[in-house]
């Protein structure tokens, strides 16, 4: 604006106004340039304020969104919990329906089935069944810790991106302060 000023000046002179004439040009010029600059300040303040608002939006809306990830995890780490149990419920029916099988081939056979081979082919059918049992459920363990690390974790997620979206918020609110006192001294 200032660079216009002279030009306005010479114009007024030039066109047969007087210099208080072509003074209160120039004055004029320069208040609404003062003006014009004063707007632009507001603006960008203004500007800052909703980049401020929607970096606050966005960190809650991403905090919003990891919550519910969290609880899906849970769920999945519930279900295995309850999947494993009932696995391991019905694995324990099958070696008593086994084991069932086994006395009652003895028994047609007609051998004793409480000494010898037969007890010992028992032991080691309950032996078998209690070590797939406790595989089942070592298994569904690190499977359900799995899904509770990950719930964790997006909960995790969640606090930072509320936390992000305030400090890119109050950068924005900084950054608009900062370039409205250079633009207006």
């Amino acid at each position: 604006m200032a660079p216009l000023i002279p030009l306005a000046v010479s114009v007024a002179g030039s066109l047969g106004a007087s210099a208080g004439t072509a003074s209160a040009i120039a004055h004029g010029m320069a208040t609404a340039g003062t003006i014009a600059s004063t707007v632009g300040s507001y603006a960008g303040v203004a500007g800052a304020g909703l980049s401020a608002v929607g970096a606050i939006r966005e960190g809650q809306a991403t905090a919003g969104q990891a919550e519910i990830e969290s609880l899906m995890a849970e769920g999945q780490a519930e279900q295995e919990r309850l999947r494993g149990g009932e696995e391991a419920r019905l694995r324990l029916r099958e070696g008593d329906r086994f084991a069932s099988r086994q006395r009652a081939a003895y028994a047609v056979s007609g051998s004793k089935i409480s000494t010898g081979s037969p007890l010992l082919a028992f032991a080691d059918t309950a032996l078998n069944t209690q070590e797939d049992v406790f595989a089942l459920g070592q298994t569904t363990q690190a499977k359900s810790g799995m899904f509770r690390s990950q719930a964790r974790t997006f909960r995790q997620v969640g606090k930072s991106a509320k936390s992000s979206g305030m400090f890119k918020a109050g950068s924005s609110i900084l950054s608009g302060i900062s370039q409205a006192t250079r633009s207006n001294p």
